[in-house]
């Protein structure tokens, strides 16, 4: 393989993703698969949705498969297995998106000619990663179908910051399957990527314990909402048929089965996000109100985080990611309308990318040498969009 490669992997509650791309950012490889983050599946479906993700990665690759669907070829270290050089750490995770389905139509499609000879090593240069859970079982499987030689683990408000607006410092609003409202802080390039950045968190609870505004949330709002509403001690509630229409539910029981059962019961309730937005665009007074309390929910954690510490000028400014965001426009406008009242000063931005494009966003940076103004900024995100245009946000 004569091009630098690099893999970019974003794990969380809902989805796996992984995109491989090379040093001009053709994209070699491309996975998807389901959710890794133990506190809403299990870990064998996680390891399992681990080693899906990477099939898929590498089909095109050249790379021999075993019985186990592993890959017997990379270059060799223990026990004949690929070597992973280096995995820097020091920006662990933070605890705490639901994806869109931009992969759907290509997620096994190996593109950019890239076809070599079967058998022959497969070499990454750089691993981007963020993995809400057990980021070994990335690794662990990963060994099997590669060499890396660098890996740099992300936070999810560095790859928010990062794919949503090319930012290295400000505040993120991390809605997905779960919540995750941040700060970090830093001398933008002028200060060590690492070294010199402090970071500040509201919320990450988990389903249980918080998580307001999340996708969890939502979908356990909008069940509740529609048995009071079967029942009769609350207000009846388009959501109860839409429920039964997607969950094909021949008796309203079957709920408790089909949440008490599920191996991830907050990721199946949080599925029932779209229903809320289609009961809200039908008028249903139920659901509307349960997607303006996501928004007002944000915005006060927001602000929570807005007023225990001093932001600088400069990091005043905010990027919205994660899947809850592309529900339904009145939780976002819930939002701004809030913080407009209470922060008025306060820069509020839609994500530009997906958060998998962190990786290749900072390949790019790289090529700035460190002029990252505004202007050169919005530069590079055009050039991205151009590479990867599956992976613009919209909504």
């Amino acid at each position: 393989m004569d091009k630098k490669l690099c893999l970019t992997v974003d794990g969380g509650g809902s989805s796996l993703r992984a995109i491989l791309f090379d040093e001009n950012f053709g994209i070699r490889g491309q996975g998807l698969a389901g959710g890794v983050n133990t506190n809403y599946t299990t870990e064998a479906d996680a390891r399992a949705n681990v080693r899906r993700c990477l099939e898929q990665v590498f089909s095109g690759t050249g790379a021999q498969t075993g019985a186990a669907g592993k890959a017997v070829t990379a270059r060799a270290g223990p026990a004949g297995k690929a070597v992973i050089a280096r995995a820097d750490s020091a920006n662990g995770g933070t605890p705490a998106d639901e994806k869109a389905a931009a992969f759907a139509k290509t997620a096994a499609t190996v593109v950019a000619a890239f076809a070599p000879a079967a058998g022959t090593p497969v070499e990454i240069d750089k691993l981007y990663v963020v993995f809400i859970g057990n980021v070994d079982f990335l690794l662990d499987e990963l060994r099997g179908f590669a060499a890396v030689r660098e890996v740099k683990r992300l936070s999810e408000p560095e790859t928010g910051l990062m794919a949503g607006a090319m930012w290295r410092s400000g505040i993120v609003a991390l809605a997905g399957t779960g919540t995750n409202f941040s700060l970090t802080q830093g001398k933008r390039a002028a200060a060590p990527r690492r070294a010199e950045q402090r970071r500040y968190v509201v919320g990450g609870w988990g389903p249980v314990l918080g998580d307001e505004g999340s996708g969890a949330i939502i979908g356990q709002k909008a069940v509740r909402a529609a048995i009071a509403g079967q029942e009769g001690w609350g207000e009846p509630t388009l959501m109860l048929d839409l429920i039964r229409r997607d969950w094909r539910l021949k008796d309203d029981w079957d709920m408790v089965e089909m949440v008490y059962q599920s191996p991830s019961p907050f990721r199946k309730v949080a599925s029932l996000t779209r229903l809320v937005a289609e009961a809200a665009d039908a008028g249903d007074a139920a659901a509307r109100r349960i997607l303006a309390e996501a928004g007002q929910s944000i915005a006060v954690q927001i602000q929570c985080l807005i007023d225990r510490f001093e932001i600088p000028p400069e990091d005043f400014r905010l990027v919205c990611c994660g899947g809850v965001w592309k529900t339904h426009p009145l939780i976002y406008e819930t939002f701004c309308c809030r913080l407009a009242e209470t922060s008025p000063g306060l820069t509020i931005r839609k994500p530009r990318f997906e958060q998998i494009m962190a990786g290749p966003a900072f390949e790019m940076l790289d090529r700035l040498g460190g002029d990252e103004t505004e202007q050169n900024l919005a530069r590079a995100a055009d050039r991205l969009a151009g590479f990867f245009p599956d992976f613009i946000i919209r909504w």
